[in-house]
This record gives C-alpha cells, sequence and structure tokens, in this order.
C-alpha cells in the first residue's frame, strides 16, 4: 500500500475528510443574500418575516457547521488538545445565544433589503 492509500486508512483522517465534504455540500446548499431576497419578494413588495426567518436559519446553519466541523478538523490536522473542541463549542454557543446573533441577522437583513428595494422588491 503506498503512503497516501495507508494515510487515508486512518480513522481520525477518514473521518476528518467525510466532514470537510459534508461541510463543503451543505455550505454550497446555503442561501446568499440574492437567493433570500428572491425567496422572500411577493409580486408587489417582499414578506419581511419569510426575509428574517430566512436569514436566521442560514446563519443558524453556518454555526451548526461550525461546531460540527472545525473541532473534528482541529483535531485530525494539528493534533489539537481535547479542550479546543470545547473552545470551539464555547465559540459556537456565544454565536448562537448571545445578542451578537441578533446583530448579525439585523445587519443581514439590512443588506438584502437594500438589494430587494433596488430590484424594486418584485421576483421576475
Amino acid at each position: 500500500m503506498n503512503e497516501a492509500a495507508l494515510f487515508l486508512t486512518q480513522p481520525l483522517v477518514a473521518l476528518t475528510v467525510t466532514q470537510v465534504v459534508g461541510m463543503v455540500i451543505l455550505l454550497a446548499g446555503l442561501d446568499n443574500d440574492n437567493e433570500i431576497a428572491a425567496r422572500s419578494a411577493t409580486c408587489y413588495d417582499y414578506n419581511p418575516h419569510v426575509l428574517k426567518h430566512l436569514i436566521s436559519n442560514n446563519y443558524d446553519q453556518k454555526t451548526g457547521l461550525f461546531i460540527v466541523t472545525l473541532p473534528t478538523i482541529i483535531q485530525a490536522m494539528a493534533n489539537a488538545p481535547f479542550w479546543s473542541s470545547y473552545l470551539c463549542l464555547l465559540i459556537g454557543i456565544i454565536l448562537r445565544f448571545t445578542p451578537l446573533r441578533l446583530y448579525i441577522i439585523s445587519k443581514r437583513t439590512k443588506e438584502v433589503k437594500l438589494i430587494l428595494d433596488a430590484s424594486g422588491g418584485d421576483n421576475d
């Protein structure tokens, strides 16, 4: 067996590879600002409740990906101490359950509203 194949057979490496590929797939499915604007638009304007929901959901997905994926990658790549996983978890909890989340969501909502206002609010 060559060295690359031997390296890929290690359980932690296999876990990291699957986590990274899964993260890329999940990140590819997240909506950007233009997609969120299009989904929250109606024929005459946009729905602010749908807009806020889509942005909140998008933010929570990114935070969840961070909490699940980053500790595994750190452990596999750097042979980091166990507490690095708990540090990532603490950062994820701060990102999710503090006023920082509301600030980031509010800021992005304003950016998407600018896109909607520039397009006239329609989704043609």
